[in-house]
């Protein structure tokens, strides 16, 4: 009896492995299943992503800089009509019967079309309609403002013995400096310095901050430039 009943334990014993080790075949069949169920939906996903970066980064991303616009600006050319080819009616102060003429150089430069208020700076010298006087006395230079691309001839430009620089304020603002023939001979060099700010406020230009002699301001040559336009 006891012999049987080992007999009938060693089988239930082996029954029992028997089914464990079916079930633990079973879960190792499943897992792979469902491991490949995983990595196929994470793949799908990292693929579908990928796609989208892919699209996004094919559109180019906007400019913040403005840089096409002054591109733009650059390609454009402002219309000068100073070239020199005749000369300037001048009027003075002094003497507002008679008319001089203000024989110059076409400037080097051209007006900025990018800025609102612009200038170029006029070489020369008074004299008749004929020619210039060609003395130290009578050489000259003065300022052309261009606003909006378009020439100023309001107020209008003081001739001066030089121009001694143009300092920019703003896009719309421009200071002159000047230096002004004295009462010594013009071989001796003696200026007058003074100085004016110019304001384009969008329809006209403003004059502040004059700092130029008032004998000078009284005694002013000024140039006509209604007659180049």
């Amino acid at each position: 009896m006891d012999t049987l009943r080992r007999h009938h334990i060693a089988a239930f014993a082996a029954l029992g492995c028997t089914a464990v080790l079916l079930t633990g075949c079973t879960q190792q069949d499943e897992t792979p299943a469902e491991t490949e169920t995983v990595m196929n939906t994470v793949t799908n996903t990292v693929e579908n992503t990928q796609a989208q970066d892919d699209g996004a980064s094919s559109e180019a991303p906007a400019d913040p800089s403005g840089d096409a616009t002054t591109d733009a600006c650059e390609d454009e050319s402002v219309d000068n009509p100073l070239t020199g080819e005749e000369p300037i009616p001048a009027h003075f102060a002094e003497s507002p019967e008679s008319t001089g003429y203000f024989h110059y150089e076409a400037p080097s430069e051209a007006p900025d079309a990018c800025m609102p208020l612009s200038w170029v700076v006029l070489n020369g010298g008074n004299g008749t309609a004929e020619s210039s006087n060609g003395t130290a006395g009578s050489s000259r230079q003065t300022i052309a403002l261009f606003a909006e691309g378009e020439l100023v001839t309001d107020p209008a430009p003081i001739l001066a013995r030089r121009i001694e620089s143009v300092d920019r304020i703003d896009d719309s603002t421009v200071r002159v400096n000047y230096a002004f023939f004295g009462d010594a001979p013009a071989a001796a060099d003696k200026n007058i310095p003074g100085s004016a700010t110019f304001h384009w406020d969008g329809s006209s230009v403003e004059v502040s901050d004059n700092t130029i002699p008032v004998e000078l301001n009284e005694s002013a040559e000024t140039l006509d430039l209604g007659a180049v336009t």
